[in-house]
């Protein structure tokens, strides 16, 4: 089976994106640090740029979330969340793309139970469509329709996360 691939979201759209949401934060967190909770894997790219981005003092820590889906339901295991200490901080979770709405509602319940002194979600890509959970991120770098993409750490079996641009496959 052939596929077809177009350009979604392209670098200069992603450079700018990130440049006007590191700009937004800096305006917000004058004079404040943040610390950022990045999801691995695919949102490494986008943490880094964002980070490299920021003129202002900021730290990470990373997790792992993994779903699987059982019988009756989806189940999601997140790991080296004990190891992150946001007590106090202000702080924003990273992850690469807003589908389900499971994972960021997990990792977000987790965190806001260890008393940070401010806790928001940002993704890079928020996918326009029904969630599994009520619950919405505070900010998304980029809304598209819900559809297969690749590029800029998003992934198909591993594949694809190093192409500078975000594609959608047909």
């Amino acid at each position: 089976m052939k596929t077809h691939e177009n350009v979604l979201i392209s670098e200069s759209q992603i450079a700018a994106s990130i440049a006007e949401t590191a700009s937004l934060l800096q305006k917000k967190y004058a004079g404040a640090s943040i610390h950022f909770v990045v999801i691995l894997k695919g949102t490494l790219f986008f943490a880094a740029d964002l980070m490299k981005a920021l003129q202002m003092p900021c730290t990470f820590s990373t997790i792992e979330c993994n779903s699987y889906v059982g019988k009756q339901q989806e189940e999601l295991t997140i790991s080296y969340c004990e190891e992150v200490d946001v007590s106090g901080r202000h702080v924003i979770i990273l992850d690469d793309i807003f589908d389900t709405g499971i994972t960021m509602h997990a990792v977000f319940s987790h965190f806001k139970a260890m008393n940070p002194r401010t806790l928001e979600t940002m993704v890079f890509v928020k996918k326009i469509k029904q969630r599994k959970v009520d619950f919405d991120v505070d900010y998304a770098l980029h809304t598209i329709e819900d559809e297969f993409v690749i590029g800029y750490g998003l992934d198909m079996h591993e594949y694809e996360r190093n192409r500078k641009e975000i594609y959608t496959i047909t």
